[in-house]
């Protein structure tokens, strides 16, 4: 297979796309100079991007995600119980060496939703630490029907309740 190698708007970096075109079913996807969008900090983001910034390439007349079809070219069949995840934060990049095939989990907790910033926090917001001993592992809910795991701090978990009962003690009176 012969190698095409594709200029981006910088004059110092170069893609190597593989045999001149990024082949699956035996139709090519070529990803041309004028397709890019530019580069920031050495990612390689196409114009072409769907409604949740996924660069898109038309593959055997179906439009896939760019950064799929880039990263199985370089690194064989995607496992599809795993997702690709961009180690750079862009979802429009395609630069191979950005991407790496993770769980869904692992993944999520990388990114910047709710869920993963409340993964990475170590003390809740009194100061107190979330280790073995001071957390409690719960549920949320949501109109009386469980959605998702939480976790609260033992010792705010119990500061709050005396104050609780101390105000019941006071209004029973």
């Amino acid at each position: 297979m012969a190698s095409k190698s594709v200029t981006s708007l910088s004059k110092h970096r170069q893609i190597n796309i593989q045999a001149a075109a990024i082949r699956i079913k035996k139709r090519p996807c070529e990803i041309r100079k004028s397709r890019f969008r530019g580069m920031s900090d050495n990612c390689v983001i196409l114009l072409s991007v769907n409604e949740d910034g996924y660069g898109r390439v038309r593959v055997a007349d179906k439009m896939m995600k760019a950064h799929r079809v880039v990263f199985e070219n370089h690194n064989g069949k995607i496992d599809m119980s795993l997702d690709i995840d961009h180690l750079c934060r862009e979802r429009g990049c395609i630069q191979p060496h950005h991407m790496e095939q993770v769980s869904r989990g692992v993944n999520t907790l990388r990114g910047e939703s709710f869920a993963a910033k409340n993964a990475r926090k170590t003390h809740c917001i009194n100061g107190h630490p979330f280790d073995d001993d001071n957390t409690l592992a719960t549920y949320s809910y949501k109109n009386g029907k469980r959605f998702g795991k939480a976790r609260k701090c033992k010792k705010c978990a119990t500061l709050s309740t005396k104050k609780y009962l101390e105000r019941k003690r006071k209004n029973d009176r």
